[in-house]
């Protein structure tokens, strides 16, 4: 698997590859990903000498930039949580970028009137983070009357938006050729049952 390391601005500027001699590799690497919460984390050691001397690329390995990988006819984008540097090696600890919602402090409001949870998304900001837009939605004709605390993070808010409205959720990342973010999607599926699959038949 090839892995890019992309600047702080999203651009593409180098990429890691175990197979192509020359190429500055990688190590350890281990994809850890979470259904429930529609996420990942992603850690991996890269080193400093390759034949016997400091590689040309090293200069771009920094706790700014970001990481990407294709799997599955979809984009992994990550951003550094951690960057611990020694004399010959760098371990890199990295968190999908929708981990951010985590961060973000959720905003509190209650609905008067029933709304779909298009309109729920972008009262809550969350169809404003990042510029994430709705993809596939399978409940769109679905309204509901809610409340939401502040005291929530985003995401958690999100999963109770999700849960709510008995719907399950996953984030896709689309990029462009440049490796600069093209746009970043929420496709929503209703819960599966004896009529719908969910987010997909491997559900483990």
């Amino acid at each position: 698997m090839q892995i890019w390391i992309h600047d702080k601005s999203m651009r593409k500027v180098c990429a890691l590859n175990n197979e192509i001699p020359g190429m500055l590799p990688y190590s350890n690497s281990q994809w850890h990903t979470y259904l429930e919460y529609s996420t990942s984390t992603f850690d991996f050691v890269i080193p400093k000498i390759v034949n016997g001397k400091l590689h040309d690329d090293i200069k771009y390995i920094n706790d700014q930039m970001y990481v990407s990988f294709y799997y599955d006819n979809s984009y992994h984008v990550f951003y550094v949580s951690q960057l611990v540097e020694n004399d010959f090696n760098f371990q890199v600890t990295c968190n999908n970028t929708n981990l951010e919602l985590a961060q973000e402090q959720s905003l509190g409001f209650k609905s008067d009137t029933p709304q779909n949870i298009a309109w729920y998304l972008g009262k809550l900001g969350i169809l404003g983070f990042a510029g994430l837009e709705i993809g596939i939605n399978e409940v769109s004709d679905k309204t509901l009357t809610l409340e939401f605390d502040k005291k929530d993070t985003q995401l958690s808010q999100l999963h109770s938006l999700m849960s709510k409205f008995d719907a399950e959720f996953v984030f896709k990342t689309e990029l462009n050729r440049d490796g600069t973010l093209k746009r970043f999607v929420i496709d929503i599926y209703q819960e599966a049952d004896k009529n719908h699959h969910g987010i997909g038949k491997a559900r483990g």
